[in-house]
């Protein structure tokens, strides 16, 4: 029963990312093209999703652990703070670093790893 939750929660994960990744680097866009209000309302969004996806990975771990995926809580983390930091100063063009080169790559070696596990429902 635990796997089959584990399993669920993993395959739910793999699906999200395919649609968070694209929209983070929509707003990865809207930010370099000066268009913060828009980048702003998807950013609302998907912060929402990102914090679900850490959740699950977070959750997993051992799971993911033991096909060699690798989370790192404590990198995570210190992304989310300085991101958190970021936003509340109000630098954009700092938030779609942290998006573009720190949390996109992330996702996609999550979406990319989790891809490649084959899950057994029991």
């Amino acid at each position: 029963m635990a796997n089959n939750i584990i399993n669920e929660s993993l395959n739910s994960l793999n699906e999200y990312l395919e649609k968070l990744i694209p929209g983070i680097e929509k707003i990865v866009d809207y930010f370099s093209k000066d268009n913060e209000g828009e980048a702003l309302k998807l950013l609302i969004e998907a912060i929402e999703g990102i914090n679900w996806c850490l959740e699950v990975v977070i959750l997993t771990k051992p799971t993911l652990e033991k096909y060699n995926i690798e989370i790192n809580e404590k990198n995570i983390r210190k992304i989310l703070l300085e991101f958190e930091q970021a936003l509340q100063n109000e630098d954009f063009v700092y938030v779609s670093d942290l998006l573009e080169y720190e949390l996109i790559d992330i996702f996609k070696y999550w979406k990319k790893e989790i891809s490649n596990i084959s899950f057994v429902a029991n």
